[in-house]
């Protein structure tokens, strides 16, 4: 079943597994509860950015479905998203990609059948080279709830950093290699 309806945000919703828009939750990319990294400008309502590989971490529960209401500065188009999921705790897996344009668009980052307990990472993709512009983020809806990125969910990710470095640095400690070009 597909609806669609009017979202308190001002945009049109699509509703796939028949969600209304009377459950719905929409909160400020600003606001604490979403996981923030990379080089932003976070104002009480939302987040802007023009730097590679910032991401949002954001959990729900019991959510069908999870959109995001974002714009860009450019004249035509802006950056691309990626948007990976995982309701395991583990495995990243892609699940929607899309292009921010320069009008107010809300887009949907995640749909399901069935309510799931979900965190979404959300990637900005694109150099700011490439003429992007300025993204603002301005806020999330889902028919869930949203909660607090875990701090658990949080340290797993710095330790896997922590450990490239370690195994980066131990290589090249030991192993020696020189670069020589033939001109």
């Amino acid at each position: 079943m597909v609806n669609l309806y009017w979202c308190a945000a001002g945009c049109f919703l699509v509703s796939v597994f028949g969600c209304t828009a009377a459950t719905e939750q929409i909160i400020d990319a600003g606001n604490a509860m979403i996981d923030w990294s990379g080089r932003i400008n976070r104002t009480n309502k939302s987040v802007s950015f023009d730097w590679l590989g910032v991401t949002a971490r954001i959990a729900v529960r019991n959510a069908k479905y999870v959109t995001a209401t974002i714009q860009t500065s450019a004249a035509s188009r802006g950056t691309r998203m990626r948007v990976f999921i995982s309701d395991q705790g583990f495995d990243l897996y892609p699940e929607a990609q899309f292009w921010v344009t320069p009008y107010i668009n809300t887009t949907m980052l995640f749909a399901s059948n069935a309510p799931k307990n979900t965190l979404l990472t959300m990637s900005n993709i694109v150099d700011p080279r490439y003429g992007t512009g300025i993204t603002t983020v301005v806020s999330f809806a889902t028919d869930g709830t949203f909660e607090v990125v875990s701090p658990q969910t949080r340290r797993m990710v710095l330790r896997a950093e922590f450990l490239v470095v370690i195994v980066v640095y131990q290589f090249s400690k030991h192993t020696s290699f020189s670069l020589s070009s033939d001109v």
